[in-house]
């Protein structure tokens, strides 16, 4: 069976495709979310564009057709895209060429952009983010870097809306660690779930398992 759709919709018991779409709508698709209305975000890292779809209608389109750039309104090749739960900040991994997340209210105007301090290692490919608005952080997957980096997503000033410039929190970096390609976190377990070259692993955040966290993996916060 021949499948030229790119979207697809499938039944996680019986395997079975129940909806599908996109046949010549994108060019490189890469990055895919859904939000929590079920709309679906997706990057296309050939034609540096982010789009956002409700009920397969195109509703929201982030960058310019096949134009590269790292301003506030294009990318280069972008990585992947996730939302805020309410849907009211969309947050870009931006990308194979550049080094940085960028966020954007639910219009797509251009909020922040988070990377690494002059002088400390740059993000390196970022690769996959996810999101802890309990604890207003954003942990992206830098992966040539081979660890997971922590921003602080935190207004520093309410009424005029500026972020906090010391951003970075927390580093994770560990000698298994070579290349991080995806990361998860399960809010229930307090757990990271990565994707390590073929290897899932998991980082416990759980109080009873803290002990043995220290034993794999080491933190290293840049004061």
């Amino acid at each position: 069976m021949f499948i030229f759709n790119t979207i697809l919709t499938i039944n996680t018991r019986t395997g079975q495709i129940i909806d599908q779409w996109g046949n010549n709508t994108f060019y490189m698709p890469h990055g895919l979310s859904v939000d929590a209305e079920e709309n679906l975000w997706l990057t296309d890292v050939g034609m540096h564009q982010v789009f956002k779809y409700s009920k397969g209608e195109r509703v929201l389109t982030l960058g310019e057709s096949f134009v590269a750039g790292s301003d506030e309104s294009h990318f280069c090749k972008p990585t992947d895209v996730v939302t805020s739960n309410d849907g009211s900040n969309i947050y870009v991994a931006d990308g194979y060429c550049n080094a940085r997340i960028v966020k954007f209210d639910s219009k797509g105007k251009f909020l922040k952009e988070y990377s690494m301090p002059e002088g400390e290692q740059q993000l390196i490919i970022p690769h996959s983010i996810i999101i802890i608005e309990a604890l207003d952080l954003v942990y992206v997957a830098d992966r040539e870097n081979g660890r997971i980096v922590c921003f602080d997503d935190v207004i520093d000033d309410d009424e005029t809306n500026e972020y906090d410039q010391d951003q970075v929190k927390t580093i994770i970096e560990h000698p298994l660690m070579r290349t991080v390609y995806a990361i998860h976190y399960d809010n229930n377990k307090r757990m990271f779930y990565l994707i390590i070259i073929n290897t899932i692993k998991y980082i416990c955040l759980n109080k009873s398992c803290m002990s043995n966290l220290k034993i794999y993996f080491n933190y290293s916060v840049i004061q």
